[in-house]
């Protein structure tokens, strides 16, 4: 199956799930063995839950700031917190150190990550200065961290095609989504190019998922809209969301066809006036649904 090449925009299909008003609502994945969406309110350090059965949210606490997390093959959470790599037991409260990101550079902290089609963990660091001072690293079930690329001021948009073998990745302040080839034997990344370049006054590239078909859903910071991208980079679907900055879309729900959608209430200020709705958690139904999360360590 491809994506199709007719672009059309949804916004019917909009609905608000959780009224949670997150102040960097991130990085939600779809855990199948409990049916439901976690995530990350990064600035209140607080994991969020969602169990869409029971239509039941509550937050969690935790001792430092989320980024970004992944399923674990034993049930744990996987996190990445400002300087290192955890595994949260969340039943029982308790983390096992995986790795910790060397040095020790004010001001930036781990952000954006996802697991790979054979376990291994890419993340990227947010720089508060914007000056270019992130890492990105791979970390394996090992704990094996390697530096894959620097010069990073907010890694963004990190996920992978259905076969494994092309990364998706932005540096938002760069207002472009790159492709890379992808070496699922050791994680090297090579051939970089763009896939879709955000122009002047636009929104800027966030947080992406791709689908079962290979195509791109963008939440597109500022901008107020998720936009579907074909592998080739041109627009597919735009989905107009009631939200001023739009973080991170992922596939849940038994189908995988159920869109979810967070949000941020903090990076309004600056395009405009404040909507009601920012920081929600939203959902969307959409035609083509995506893959299962990767897991951690498998």
């Amino acid at each position: 199956m491809r994506c199709t090449r007719n672009h059309s925009t949804m916004t019917d299909r909009v609905e608000i799930r959780v009224a949670c008003g997150n102040v960097l609502g991130e990085g939600p994945i779809w855990v199948a063995a409990e049916s439901a969406l976690y995530w990350t309110d990064i600035e209140s350090s607080h994991l969020w839950r969602y169990d869409p059965d029971k239509d039941e949210a509550s937050a969690i606490p935790t001792r430092d700031k989320v980024g970004s997390l992944a399923p674990e093959r034993d049930g744990r959470l996987l996190l990445a917190y400002t300087k290192e790599i955890v595994l949260y037991d969340l039943a029982r409260g308790t983390e096992e150190r995986v790795a910790r990101v060397p040095g020790d550079v004010k001001g930036v902290r781990l952000n954006d990550g996802r697991c790979d089609t054979v376990g291994r963990f890419l993340v990227g660091e947010f720089d508060y200065r914007s000056e270019g001072r992130g890492n990105c690293y791979t970390v394996d079930a090992n704990g094996t961290l390697v530096t894959r690329f620097d010069g990073l001021s907010s890694a963004n948009s990190t996920c992978f095609s259905p076969d494994g073998r092309i990364m998706y990745f932005a540096d938002s302040p760069q207002r472009v989504i790159w492709a890379f080839d992808y070496d699922l034997d050791d994680g090297a990344l090579s051939n970089r190019r763009v896939l879709h370049e955000f122009p002047s006054g636009a929104g800027l590239p966030d947080g992406s998922i791709v689908d079962s078909v290979g195509c791109i859903w963008n939440a597109e910071w500022g901008a107020a809209r998720v936009v579907r991208y074909a592998p080739d980079g041109r627009i597919d679907t735009t989905i107009e969301l009631p939200c001023t900055t739009p973080t991170c879309p992922a596939f849940g729900e038994g189908d995988l066809r159920t869109l979810f959608v967070t949000s941020a209430t903090v990076g309004t200020e600056s395009r405009g006036p404040s909507r009601e709705d920012d920081g929600a958690l939203y959902s969307i139904r959409v035609p083509t649904g995506g893959l299962p999360e990767r897991v951690f360590g498998v």
